[in-house]
């Protein structure tokens, strides 16, 4: 039969194993936590990125926009075909009357 002391050590060794156990748990919630937690600040950022993509993007269409526009409204209309005239016109009076 086992003494006393031999029954205490084996406890006190059960109790430091799932001391060690719960250490360990508790730095893998931790990291899990910390992953998650960079997770979401990539998705964020990159959320941040696309939404100043599509702003640039906007700007762009509508810089070209408004360079097509000061190529129709500064058009030399005098040498043109009476069709082609009639567009830049009808195109000129858009242009002018579109709010800003």
């Amino acid at each position: 039969m086992r003494g006393r002391r031999e029954k205490d050590e084996d406890r006190k060794n059960y109790f430091d194993v799932q001391k060690k156990k719960l250490e360990i748990e508790e730095v893998k919630a931790k990291t899990k936590a910390r992953e998650i937690e960079l997770k979401e600040r990539e998705i964020e950022l990159t959320a941040m990125a696309r939404a100043q993509e599509v702003e640039l993007k906007a700007k762009e269409v509508e810089l070209k926009r408004q360079a097509e526009d000061n190529l129709i409204i500064n058009a030399d209309l005098t040498n043109m075909s009476e069709a082609k005239r009639a567009w830049f016109e009808k195109r000129q009076k858009e242009i002018l009357e579109r709010p800003n």
